[in-house]
């Protein structure tokens, strides 16, 4: 007589491997998509410094360039225009308008068409860029390009889709934010820290996503000054 499985067996079998499922497809999911982000991350680092290997050719070293107003849109957009013409642009995008930015956190860091920022930028490849001119101060306010991975699609948040890059005067290339480089000293426990506040929140997860390859500050609170130095 060939033995078989009760019906009761077969069940109790498939609710196991139900519940094995639950428990880890959402974590491989997402560990998938976060090698995504890294591969973007590292996608705009390429694509943004050669625009900005170009610029320097076609127009000389940053610290000469004409972007002398501070924390303007007028300043940002002629950070901007230094860059566009080695971008691959689709549109300016006034839809950008109606939404919030995100931090780390999940609080609101303000408008995606802030007064200070250019208005996005939409590329070819899917991707948004504004920009925000410090003039050519040589403190820990340097001029910085906010890359939306994902373009206008949620979430838009800071260290998730949304990936900041300063333009440093003092070393004259181009900067992920987090990376102590130039004169800026990053404490990621307030600026890439998934328990910390603040509307600067998430702004410097960057370097971390460039350096190494992960995104592990969604799941540990980070402590510590970011010292690497690439």
């Amino acid at each position: 007589m060939k033995k078989a499985f009760t019906l009761a067996e077969v069940l109790v079998t498939l609710s196991i491997i139900g519940v094995v499922s639950a428990l880890t497809v959402p974590a491989l999911t997402n560990r998938i998509s976060e090698k995504q982000v890294v591969e973007k991350v590292k996608t705009a680092y390429s694509f943004l410094s050669d625009a900005f290997s170009k610029a320097k050719m076609d127009n000389g070293d940053f610290e000469t360039w004409d972007i002398s107003e501070y924390n303007t849109r007028n300043g940002a957009e002629k950070l901007q225009s230094y860059f566009e013409p080695y971008f691959k642009t689709i549109s300016t995008d006034n839809d950008f308008c109606s939404l919030n930015v995100l931090t780390l956190d999940g609080g609101i860091a303000g408008s995606y068409c802030s007064q200070q920022w250019s208005k996005p930028i939409v590329l070819q490849n899917g991707m948004s860029l504004i920009f925000w001119s410090s003039g050519h101060n040589e403190g820990t306010q340097q001029s910085a390009i906010m890359v939306d991975i994902n373009g206008i699609e949620a979430p838009n948040q800071y260290g998730i889709d949304l990936f900041q890059f300063h333009v440093s005067p003092t070393s004259n290339r181009l900067i992920p934010s987090g990376s102590k480089e130039g004169n800026i000293a990053t404490d990621l426990s307030t600026r890439c820290n998934k328990k910390a506040s603040g509307y600067n929140n998430g702004k410097d997860c960057t370097a971390w996503v460039l350096y190494k390859g992960n995104m592990d500050y969604k799941r540990k609170q980070i402590k510590c000054y970011f010292k690497y130095k690439k």
